[in-house]
């Protein structure tokens, strides 16, 4: 699982160990893709988030 957050200035990164609020993603690809889309992430953090997928694709690879 990768945890979510989303920083102040609304961009969504992976942090395992942040303070505040997360989102938990599963680190499957076709669970991810579900999971990144904009409403998904904002209904999470309940206000508009966004997703660079870049960073959080290189940190599911990191298993």
């Amino acid at each position: 699982m990768l945890r979510l957050v989303r920083a102040a200035d609304g961009v969504i990164r992976v942090d395992i160990t942040g303070p505040g609020r997360g989102a938990y993603v599963c680190r499957d690809p076709e669970c991810r893709e579900r999971a990144l889309k904009p409403a998904r992430l904002a209904h999470a953090f309940r206000r508009p988030s966004e997703v660079r997928t870049e960073s959080i694709e290189t940190a599911a690879m990191g298993r």
